[in-house]
């Protein structure tokens, strides 16, 4: 007995990895009763907390904390969802049974999403699977925000996706704060309900939407827009005051330059008008001076030998 009561109590007390799973299953081709068109299963820890089908037509609580939920107006919000997703399945599915070269035949499309919470850590992750005929088709890197194709017949969906920016920025909206919101407030919400405790939280579910759609609501789509806007603005301002400290660079070193140019002009013109006074030798007149020396050493040099007279013209003496 104490052995059993140790494995219920160390669950609640000791980290737990939560999981909130939604998978979207949509057929094409003959059905039978029982195997609807379309249907979607949301689960929490493993534990079905809701179901709906395009034969009933309904979203139903399948948790009785749950059913709080379904006697709100937004409960109808998400079997519309459901009802769009049908209608997309409709379309969806023959599009890629003629990637394949499939004419016929019945065919299933999948796709599972939702998101990981560790109550310990707080680490968190996300996750968005695409399948078909039960192989994996497209999935989505969280890191990077992009949807990769597994198999060539998935590459043109995957570049329509990953062109579609808006649609991916509500994503990482939805992957990185609404899906993890949401799955703390049920696990807490069942956690409550469980121990017959009279603190519940308290719920809306009006951002409980899934990304197959706009996850997010108007506003608040407005909202991450008008952020998106004041990004852009703040780098135009930014922009701005470069250009004008470039600008005040190049007028400063356009003056500097003048003031060089207007002083080495009045050097000129006062040089010019200004000629080196008497007796004030430049190099040319060093030059010239230091030449005539030569020549009047040489000329001095060369006299005695014009006065001296050769022995010829002595002996004619004599």
């Amino acid at each position: 007995m104490i052995f059993f009561i140790f494995f219920i109590y160390v669950p609640l007390v000791h980290s737990e990895l939560h999981r909130l799973n939604t998978t979207y299953t949509g057929k094409n081709g003959q059905t039978t009763p029982g195997s609807p068109e379309v249907s979607a299963v949301t689960t929490l820890d493993g534990q079905q907390i809701d179901y709906y089908d395009s034969e009933i037509k309904k979203l139903i609580p399948k948790q009785d904390w749950m059913k709080e939920f379904a006697s709100r107006d937004v409960w109808k919000d998400y079997t519309e969802i459901r009802e769009r997703v049908q209608q997309i399945n409709k379309l969806n599915i023959p599009a890629i049974m003629q990637r394949f070269n499939q004419p016929r035949g019945v065919h299933t499309y999948q796709r599972m999403y939702g998101c990981e919470w560790d109550d310990e850590t707080g680490d968190s992750r996300g996750f968005d699977e695409h399948g078909y005929d039960g192989q994996r088709f497209i999935s989505l890197d969280r890191k990077k925000i992009r949807y990769t194709a597994s198999v060539p017949q998935a590459r043109l969906t995957v570049m329509k996706w990953n062109n579609d920016k808006e649609q991916l920025d509500i994503l990482k909206q939805y992957y990185d704060y609404e899906c993890v919101y949401w799955l703390k407030e049920l696990v807490h919400f069942s956690r409550a309900t469980f121990k017959k405790t009279s603190i519940v939280p308290e719920l809306t579910g009006q951002s409980l939407k899934e990304p197959i759609q706009k996850i997010l609501t108007e506003d608040e789509t407005n909202s991450s827009r008008s952020a998106s806007d004041a990004s852009y603005i703040r780098l135009i301002f930014v922009i701005i005051i470069l250009v004008i400290l470039i600008m005040i660079a190049l007028c400063a070193i356009w003056y500097i330059w003048n003031q060089i140019k207007h002083h080495y002009s009045k050097f000129r013109y006062y040089k010019e008008n200004n000629p080196t006074p008497q007796g004030t030798s430049t190099t040319e007149d060093c030059r010239q001076s230091e030449q005539s020396l030569i020549e009047s050493s040489e000329s001095l040099a060369s006299s005695p030998e014009e006065e001296s007279l050769s022995p010829e013209e002595g002996s004619s003496l004599h």
